[in-house]
């Protein structure tokens, strides 16, 4: 990947760049299906498998298969098992086979039941007998429950949502696929918090389950404006049931967004943004790390942004505004709407943190005649990066900008697509030919299909200093899906790519 820094280096023409960089593309077949694709699910024998869908359908129930040319064979879902057909809810690739999830719905005992199985991993059809993993009441009293599939690289978990049942606690119900069993061992925890208000929103199976959530406790008043949200880490020790629940907190400050990470000797890593008084802002980077086993917390770190660095990003027109605002609040300067994406454990120790601005606004405008239109905004504003030590130290933070707006497409060809290489991070994304010679999101133009748009490749290095070149230029009018992207090595990334309604993937190789 050293030609990458050296041309980011040079002073060359974006001519010139897109010629270099055009040898380490590699494109796959035109696709004119009327399908779409949605996100990369595995591969199996050199094949990859792509989630798909017809627009306007609503269902994910067809799979594209994708040879070592990238050429792709859509292939429709449909489970019928003893003459029942089955509604489709979940695909994995595991274990280099196919399975299947689905769920039937008995009107008359008013059940849902949940089944897996396998699918022949050419034809996509069922190969062998569903198997019934749980039956659930359904009733419209409580709510219906639901399945959700994860996977490491070890286990494929099916969660079951249990149904709602008033004034109960919190039950997991939970079948586990190991490596070498063809049927799932079956768990059923209680957890010590209310059904009611709990929720969980993160799980990761490694060697434990570990699961990030939260619930909301009744203030005395009994309003909602003064429930109280407490945050949950815990894990389920899959061998002895036993549940560890982790405190953290921040004392007086908010937490915005934050994710966690476990490394190989059980480790916990907990990292976000802060703030000093609102969920939606922004004003610093915490860090904590958990003894997994004794829960004791080894570190701790926090530390608030700068205020250069809360307002680089902007014109100085936009500075000045925000300055202005503030001091007539007298509120401190944050930023807004930043999400936590994701959290790479560093090879020495310690995490690098990435995370990306995102909000929508919706607003509805009646005409003369009285006709009323809505439109919805989606933003997706500069990549923040930020990389700890092992020993909890915040070496540098950075920012990679972009400005990405557009209206009624639910952002699909925004944000980004990432590739780690070693110590060094790339961004693949949708820009501006514009934006090349600009260092603010705020002074940035957004891309627009055709003329003048672009593929950025943007990198971060090992001490937070970023670059970035143009990778597919104005010309071949090729646009990225950012969202659907997958580091197959350490040198390739499978990417779609779109020209009006022609699709192909690519790899890029680094």
């Amino acid at each position: 990947m050293n030609r990458f820094k050296i041309l980011f280096c040079a002073l060359l023409t974006v001519f010139c760049v897109n010629e270099v960089l055009a040898q380490d593309l590699e494109y796959g077949a035109i696709f004119k299906g009327k399908e779409s694709f949605s996100y990369y699910m595995g591969e199996i024998d050199g094949t990859s498998y792509v989630n798909a869908y017809t627009p306007g359908r609503g269902n994910d129930d067809m799979v594209a298969l994708l040879d070592d040319n990238m050429n792709i064979e859509v292939k429709e879902i449909e489970i019928e098992y003893l003459g029942e057909k089955h509604d489709l809810e979940s695909v994995k690739i595991f274990r280099e086979k196919v399975f299947v999830f689905t769920s039937t719905y008995d009107k008359k005992s008013d059940e849902k039941a949940y089944y897996f199985g396998q699918l022949d991993k050419k034809s996509m059809r069922l190969k062998g007998d569903m198997n019934l993993i749980s039956k659930e009441v359904a009733s419209k009293k409580r709510r219906s429950g639901g399945i959700d599939i994860r996977k490491d690289s070890t286990h494929l978990m099916a969660f079951i949502h249990l149904p709602f049942v008033e004034g109960s606690k919190e039950t997991l119900k939970f079948m586990i696929f190991e490596e070498g069993d063809d049927l799932p061992k079956e768990y059923n925890i209680e957890l010590p918090y209310s059904e009611e208000g709990f929720s969980i929103y993160r799980m990761l199976l490694k060697k434990k389950l570990y699961i990030q959530g939260g619930e909301w406790i009744e203030g005395e008043s009994g309003k909602r404006k003064d429930r109280e949200y407490k945050r949950h880490f815990f894990s389920i020790d899959l061998e002895t049931n036993e549940v560890m629940d982790y405190d953290y907190d921040l004392g007086d400050d908010i937490i915005s967004d934050h994710r966690f990470i476990v490394d190989d000797e059980g480790n916990i890593m907990i990292a976000g943004f802060y703030s000093h008084n609102t969920s939606s802002g922004v004003q610093g980077i915490f860090y904590l790390q958990i003894d997994g086993d004794t829960k004791k917390v080894s570190t701790t770190t926090k530390e608030q942004f700068s205020e250069d660095f809360m307002l680089s990003n902007y014109s100085d027109k936009q500075q000045a505004k925000i300055k202005k605002k503030a001091e007539k609040k007298d509120r401190e300067i944050q930023m807004y709407n930043y999400d936590l994406d994701h959290l790479i454990l560093n090879e020495g120790g310690g995490v690098t943190m990435v995370g990306e601005r995102y909000y929508t606004r919706t607003v509805t405008t009646t005409d003369s005649n009285g006709n009323r239109r809505t439109t919805t905004y989606y933003y997706y504003g500069d990549i923040i990066t930020c990389s700890v030590n092992a020993q909890g130290e915040i070496m540098w933070v950075t920012r990679v900008p972009k400005n990405q707006v557009t209206s009624n497409d639910g952002g699909y060809y925004s944000s980004y697509s990432m590739f780690v290489d070693g110590d060094k991070i790339h961004f693949l994304y949708n820009d501006h030919i514009d934006n090349q010679e600009k260092t603010r999101s705020g002074e940035m133009r957004s891309y627009r299909f055709g003329k003048n748009g672009c593929i950025t490749l943007g990198t971060v290095f090992s001490d937070g200093l970023t670059s970035r070149e143009v990778l597919i230029g104005e010309k071949m009018q090729l646009f990225l899906r950012p969202k659907i992207y997958r580091q197959l090595n350490d040198e390739e990334l499978l990417v779609l790519l779109v020209k009006k309604k022609q699709k192909q993937f690519a790899k890029v190789k680094f």
